[in-house]
């Protein structure tokens, strides 16, 4: 209607007033000058500088102007001729309903009258024209809280949690004399009971104890009437919980009631079903009744209940943990569920494996133990103990002791086994090798050497398969990736692993003894003993077609830093080693490292790839073993015939060689070219030595040796998945918990963006980024609320357009953070990517 209007304004003349006394048309007048391309001229207080920014851009008046004037000025004499030269439009929204739709109001309603036909305007797109037709003064008031609500259930439940939420929208109610209205539509939809003559707390607290009980199932007798008669108010109820409980922006009002009501209904909870408790949402007081069952299920006064830890009982605990998993508010029972999920897993796939050696299964050669550890997914017993050690180190005693019930079963019924077979089949091999997987000696000849195109390679320090199948999963959809295995050098160490990946001339090392250790040349004698001398000799094999770079420093650059980085290379090599470094010198706090570290492989992995990059490829030198800690029964004390010039607690290395309880091999053995031994303790036991007591490496076992390869690239054909670590059933969790991983991660992008150029951003800038800090979505009217709670007003510039500003400013430094989206074609919607 507006814009119709206004070109036939323009038809007349080049310049066009618009007066909009009300402030109705802000937003449309910023979108018509945007749709038209013409500049903005605003009354904002002073004719005198929008006089002069006028005859500034056009002094003839030959170019189309669009003035517009919002709210009651007093006086415009300074703009008196432009009232002569120009085509004033001051139609309000009454007018144009009269115009267009042929809708008499009364005119002597004033401010009341224009607040209900802003809130109409800002509903027009959705209303029907039966309802428009029919418009009057008796239908509007209506329309206000009642018809408008009908045609759209999500309007019905934003308008009660935007009154639980907002109590300026009680206040508002209130002046336009609409609350009855409210109580009425409330009362007769979902059956609260409410009244005028109660105050705000007093109507939030009646609705948020009717919802609670509803979801809890703990009716009260007044509610029955309600539910005997209309069946839908349940159903209606529980639908605005579960938005209540669920969208970003209600979900830590809910969570401040669950808790403050959790008490009130303690005993009720504590007689109702498992079944019936472990789906709802919310509530600490629900987890922690749960919480209680299960220990009482698990714990015995001997220790471990074995029997409930086979299936299908063990089924039904999983699936409560999941449960609660994506169902808690609380984070420290988030994180005492996750644990108990990744034991419980941990549980039944070693109860699978221990099924699949009693069924008399034998491993014939090492070939056959590596493609059964990835096709019976054995791996996945390795990801869940890591993961359950990675999630919990509070003393808690369910916990507790099933960290330490699975420890046992997975050195004794697990480690052990496999690795006393896996060893056996190497030992007695002619040479270190495994039929079908390349060997890391290899990888740069195999993978790297012939690619086309940008290829960039991410060396990673300790990281084994399982962690190369969950950093598969974190890698978008939109990339194509496939995962391989690599047999890692022995020993299983950074020196030898990464130095093996390199782009050698020969793939055989020579080693020397040399004061009191040993060190390794290629066949060139290049020493190749630290990280500077890999780097240095990458650097010289690339020349000007690659660099080198520390993946921490890449992980900082921008999409456009990185661009411009690699714009004239063809090999991009990043290395970390983050892992090892804090496993070797940490050894208790190792495992807290891998999630942070397999995050930033994600982010380097994905900006390579939207800045040009073809192909990325990502292994390691090495895996490791990760136990809860030594005991004295699996450590062994080498001959003191042995003359070692090095040793440590997965492997030594000496200059004679001696038969005992142990491995030893030549050099070339293992493809070195040298008069050293190599000794390696067996299975999974121990030398003594000084290093880690829960994180090691160096010897020869699955976790160490076998070791993922990642092909990333943009996705050409259907993507084929190998399963997750975490079981099928759930898959669905996993994706919600990468979803918000990937916005936690935006969010402490933002934190660090603010510390380091919050001098350099406006007052606005701040608040709309410190918002997303507090909820991941948001849209115009939710930010304009924001801003009036905490002061900050958005009278020069709309909400919208200072997002855009905003949002391009961080695009224009590689930080393209935010979706936007339009709801009903009128409220723009910003969230989190």
């Amino acid at each position: 209607m507006i814009e119709s209007d206004l070109n036939k304004c323009f038809q007349k003349r080049s310049v066009v007033i618009w007066l909009d006394p009300y402030q109705s048309f802000t937003a449309e007048y910023e979108r018509f000058i945007q749709e038209k391309n013409l500049n903005r001229f605003v009354f904002e207080g002073s004719s005198l500088q929008l006089r002069h920014n006028i005859v500034k851009y056009s002094p003839n008046f030959e170019k189309p102007i669009l003035i517009y004037i919002p709210g009651r000025v007093q006086d415009l004499s300074l703009l008196k001729e432009y009232f002569w030269l120009a085509e004033v439009f001051d139609d309000s929204i009454q007018d144009l309903l009269s115009k267009h739709y042929n809708i008499h109001l009364p005119l002597n309603d004033g401010e009341r009258l224009q607040k209900k036909l802003l809130f109409v305007k800002t509903k027009w797109d959705i209303l029907s024209e039966d309802l428009i037709e029919n418009l009057n003064e008796e239908t509007l008031e209506q329309f206000i809280l009642n018809d408008h609500l009908s045609m759209d259930e999500l309007d019905k439940k934003e308008t009660v949690l935007r009154f639980m939420t907002d109590q300026t929208y009680y206040q508002t109610l209130k002046e336009l004399e609409n609350l009855h209205a409210f109580c009425q539509l409330a009362n007769e939809y979902y059956g609260f009971h409410l009244n005028e003559q109660q105050s705000y707390e007093e109507i939030v607290e009646v609705i948020a104890n009717a919802l609670i009980k509803t979801e809890l199932s703990l009716d009260a007798p007044d509610d029955i009437q309600y539910k005997e008669t209309d069946p839908k108010i349940a159903h209606r109820r529980e639908e605005l919980f579960h938005l209540w409980s669920k969208h970003d922006f209600y979900r830590s009002h809910f969570e401040e009631w669950s808790k403050r009501l959790s008490d009130k209904y303690k005993q009720k909870i504590a007689v109702k079903d498992t079944e019936e408790l472990y789906t709802i949402k919310g509530f600490p007081i629900i987890d922690e009744e749960l919480w209680k069952r299960m220990e009482k299920q698990i714990l015995t006064n001997d220790g471990i209940n074995i029997d409930v830890l086979k299936s299908p009982t063990i089924d039904q605990l999983i699936l409560i943990a999941n449960a609660r998993l994506t169902r808690a508010t609380d984070e420290e029972f988030i994180q005492k569920w996750d644990a108990l999920s990744q034991l419980l897993n941990f549980i039944l796939e070693l109860n699978k494996f221990k099924d699949y050696i009693n069924q008399g299964s034998r491993f014939q050669d090492a070939e056959r133990i590596v493609k059964e550890y990835i096709q019976q997914k054995w791996w996945a017993i390795d990801y869940h103990f890591r993961k359950a050690q990675e999630l919990y180190n509070e003393n808690n005693s369910l916990i507790l002791s099933l960290i330490k019930y699975a420890n046992g079963q997975y050195v004794h019924h697990f480690l052990k086994p496999l690795n006393t077979q896996f060893q056996q089949c190497l030992e007695s091999t002619q040479d270190y090798s495994i039929s079908g997987i390349t060997h890391q000696r290899h990888f740069w000849r195999n993978y790297i050497k012939d690619s086309r195109g940008k290829t960039a390679v991410i060396f990673v320090d300790a990281l084994r398969y399982e962690m190369g199948v969950e950093l598969q999963h974190m890698i978008d959809e939109e990339w194509n990736i496939e995962i391989d295995t690599l047999l890692s050098s022995l020993p299983s160490i950074t020196k030898v692993g990464m130095t093996a990946l390199l782009p050698l001339s020969s793939s055989v090392l020579k080693w020397e003894s040399e004061k009191g250790d040993y060190k390794i040349y290629t066949e060139d004698n290049i020493p190749m003993n630290t990280k500077s001398d890999r780097v240095h000799f990458l650097d010289n094999v690339l020349g000007n077609i690659g660099k080198v770079y520390n993946l921490e420093n890449f992980y900082r650059l921008s999409e456009q830093e990185i661009s411009d980085e690699i714009n004239d290379k063809e090999k991009i090599i990043i290395y970390t080693n983050e892992i090892d470094a804090t496993g070797e010198n940490i050894e208790d706090s190792a495992v807290y490292l891998f999630p942070k570290l397999l995050k930033k492989i994600k982010i380097v992995t994905e900006k390579l790839l939207k800045s040009g990059i073809e192909k990325v490829v990502i292994t390691a030198d090495h895996g490791f073993l990760l136990t809860n800690g030594l005991e004295g029964w699996n450590e062994i004390r080498l001959s003191n015939e042995i003359e070692t010039v090095r040793k440590s607690r997965r492997y030594a290395i000496a200059t004679n060689k001696v038969k005992g309880d142990w491995i030893v091999k030549e050099l070339s053995w293992s493809h070195h070219d040298g008069n050293l031994y190599q000794y390696y303790p067996l299975s999974n036991y121990y030398f003594t030595a000084s290093g880690g007591a829960k994180f090691s490496h160096g010897g020869i076992s699955v976790q160490e040796l076998i070791l993922p390869v990642l092909v990333v690239s943009a996705k050409v054909q259907q993507k084929e998945y190998i399963i997750d670590p975490r079981l099928e059933q759930e898959q669905s969790v996993l994706e919600e918990l990468t979803k918000m991983d990937e916005t936690l991660n935006v969010q402490e992008q933002i934190k660090s963006f603010l510390m380091e150029q919050g001098d350099n951003l406006s007052k606005r800038e701040k608040f709309l980024l410190e918002c997303f800090l507090d909820s991941s979505k948001w849209n115009e009217n939710e930010l304009i609320q924001r801003a009036s709670s905490k002061g900050i007003k958005f009278k020069s510039v709309l909400v919208s357009e200072a997002m855009s500003d905003l949002i391009e400013m961080l695009k224009n430094q590689g930080k393209d953070w935010f979706k936007v989206e339009m709801i009903n074609g009128t409220i723009y919607e910003y969230s989190i990517k």
